[in-house]
């Protein structure tokens, strides 16, 4: 009985390897002659992408060093008022239509406390920026604006991606301007048009 059983399990072995071979050859046979291609279900994908803009600047204060009297004055390395500091490097990147970066400054207020008397003020009109103009290649020397930050100050502008450029600084001062510390602001406005 046990040889007829195992009889019975190598017949069926035997039929089913040969069904699979005889299915490969037919199917090998489908695949040599055209394939049918019939389209499937697709997904919708829907992208919801926000306008953003992101400025950098390449330091958080600048140093003005009036140490020959009246005049104007361009940033110094504080360590060292003799070596002119590096202009600010300002970098945008935005993926609106159009956006445009404005900076202005407040007054620079004496930073010390005098007895009895008001402290010292040098009005935004004579902090100045200095920055390329629009038309010109930031990079090949062309002409530059130069502008009191009294009141807000267009300093770039462009398109979607990124834009760097570099601005200067200069601070005006007048016999009426007593000695002392003083502090302030240059503050930088981002706008967009997605």
């Amino acid at each position: 009985m046990r040889e007829m059983v195992r009889k019975n399990k190598k017949l069926a072995l035997t039929i089913f390897v040969i069904t699979l071979f005889l299915s490969g050859l037919s199917f090998s046979g489908f695949c040599q002659g055209e394939s049918v291609v019939q389209q499937g279900p697709s997904i919708e994908v829907i992208a919801d992408v926000k306008p953003c803009i992101r400025m950098s600047l390449s330091t958080d204060n600048i140093y003005f060093y009036a140490g020959k009297g009246p005049g104007t004055y361009e940033p110094v390395v504080k360590e060292n008022p003799d070596q002119p500091a590096e202009p600010v490097i300002v970098t945008v990147g935005c993926n609106a239509r159009e956006w445009s970066i404005q900076c202005k400054a407040t007054s620079l207020k004496e930073t010390d406390t005098r007895k009895g008397k008001e402290k010292g003020v040098i009005p935004a009109s004579r902090i100045f920026v200095v920055f390329p103009s629009y038309e010109n290649d930031k990079d090949a020397g062309g002409e530059e604006n130069e502008l009191p930050l009294d009141a807000p100050v267009t300093i770039l502008q462009g398109g979607p991606g990124e834009t760097r450029t570099k601005l200067k600084f200069k601070m005006k001062t007048t016999w009426s301007d007593r000695a002392g510390n003083y502090s302030g602001k240059i503050s930088f406005t981002c706008m967009m048009r997605p």
